[in-house]
């Protein structure tokens, strides 16, 4: 487009803003030469683009500059597993970022916690206000760069999943990247939740009962507390969880129903999806992981195993725990998955469970729901190794007990949670199942950390004076 230089020189405007030059350039339409070429007037569209082009970005520069400040907030816990009665601190950081300009004045940040969370106590650090009756956090003035924190006490009150959430309601000046007050609208740098996972009083043990036959077949949540006595927690809302781990550091119980991980309401003991295991690659080529009858969680790794049920050879995959998805090239390239062999030609994989005493990661293998064969897998390659046969069929279930002991649940017609001696095979009732009639439990998954342990040299010092001399007794070199 060629634009009539005699007509435009007819008028002289000057555009004293970027503002207004925009103005200019829609209220003064460019003349159209008609005797221009096809060639001239495109490139005469060019120059155009180009110059509105430039034109939107200084008026964003200059928009930006009036708007200099760039808040943030983020939130967090010291203990995301507290029980009933205990109190926690959620830590608040409140932030003016170096890439703000100048300082934030009048800033309000509102802290919202779930029912079940009590306030008791804050640490406001000077300067700033918290207000115990609203929950809001009052900040005078944040320098560009600048940091603040505020710690807030609350006690725990109920079980289940309970999320506090915080966010900027309101600053004097503009923030470029988040607008104060729509956390219910969008998730911005300027707010933050954190969830915790609080068990039921006295949880010790999670179970799963898969009720084959019973009840519509619908799997059923129960708990062991820590009298030994069963109790129930709620209905998952499916048909085929087959395994059960508990994740002691965020405090989640995830399960496996067929094809797809989610984890368990903790209050109510509803199945919630995060995701579908999918297929990988392996010595067998892709396959699809359309079957997990395994899960557990290595206490000290945090890495989340499922073993996967196959007519041919069962699998061993590695979990991202936050989509679901097996991890692809977990065993190495081109091994998403690793293959378990045969023990006395079974090759059916029940459960599994990794030891929180020394990291050893135990199988139960069996054939259409008789024997029970106990064996190790190599958690790095699948190499599997035969332990013994236990004196009871049909174990579906294993898990570790907060102690250390070794426990194994029995599915269909025996409805027992029972004691492991890995050694020779032998087993003790710790408790016997069915509570409201319930049947074929699945998994077992309990509270359980990895053990701690000191390595050093341990003494009984009668003299007090921290020396080991002949004088101290005890054991040295101690582990």
């Amino acid at each position: 487009m060629i634009v009539n230089a005699r007509r435009l020189s007819a008028v002289s405007i000057r555009c004293a803003t970027a503002l207004l030059a925009v103005l200019c350039l829609h209220t003064l339409a460019p003349q159209v030469d008609v005797h221009a070429t096809a060639a001239e007037r495109n490139a005469s569209e060019r120059n155009v683009s180009e110059r509105n082009a430039k034109t939107t970005t200084r008026i964003r520069s200059e928009k930006y500059s009036r708007n200099p400040i760039d808040l943030s907030l983020e939130k967090e816990v010291d203990n995301l597993t507290p029980a009933i009665g205990e109190t926690i601190a959620f830590t608040l950081t409140l932030s003016n970022k170096g890439s703000s300009t100048e300082t934030a004045t009048q800033i309000l940040v509102s802290d919202t916690p779930a029912p079940g969370l009590t306030f008791v106590s804050v640490i406001e650090p000077a300067g700033t206000v918290f207000s115990s009756q609203t929950l809001e956090w009052s900040v005078p003035a944040l320098a560009s760069g600048a940091s603040v924190a505020l710690v807030l006490i609350f006690e725990v009150e109920t079980s289940g999943p309970l999320k506090n959430c915080a966010e900027v309601s309101a600053a004097n000046e503009s923030d470029h990247d988040s607008t104060p007050g729509n956390s219910g609208q969008i998730s911005e740098d300027d707010d933050d939740c954190v969830t915790i996972n609080v068990p039921p009083p006295g949880a010790l043990c999670y179970l799963v009962a898969d009720n084959d036959g019973f009840m519509d077949s619908d799997d059923a949540i129960t708990i062991i507390g820590d009298n030994l006595v069963e109790s129930f927690l709620g209905m998952a809302g499916t048909k085929h969880i087959e395994a059960v781990a508990f994740d002691p550091e965020t405090g989640v119980l995830y399960g496996s129903d067929a094809n797809r991980l989610g984890y368990i309401d903790l209050l109510s003991g509803a199945f919630v999806e995060i995701g579908l295991f999918g297929s990988g690659d392996g010595t067998e080529g892709i396959l699809n992981f359309s079957d997990i009858d395994g899960l557990s969680i290595d206490p000290f790794s945090g890495i989340l195993y499922a073993s996967v049920r196959r007519s041919g050879l069962d699998l061993l995959i590695q979990v991202d725990p936050t989509t679901g998805g097996a991890i692809v090239d977990a065993f190495g390239s081109g091994k998403t998955y690793v293959a378990v062999p045969r023990i006395n030609n079974l090759d059916d994989i029940d459960d599994i469970a990794v030891s929180s005493i020394n990291g050893t990661m135990y199988a139960i293998m069996n054939e259409n729901g008789t024997a029970s064969r106990l064996i190790t897998i190599d958690k790095a390659t699948g190499a599997s190794t035969d332990i013994t046969d236990l004196d009871v069929e049909n174990v579906e279930g294993l898990g570790f007990h907060p102690d250390g002991r070794f426990l194994g649940v029995l599915g269909n017609g025996h409805r027992q949670l029972v004691e492991i001696d890995p050694t020779d095979g032998s087993t003790s009732i710790l408790v016997s199942l069915g509570v409201m009639g319930f049947k074929d439990y699945e998994g077992v998954a309990c509270l359980t950390e990895a053990q701690n342990s000191i390595i050093g040299s341990i003494f009984q010092e009668p003299r007090i004076d921290l020396q080991l001399d002949k004088s101290a007794t005890g054991s040295i070199n101690s582990d």
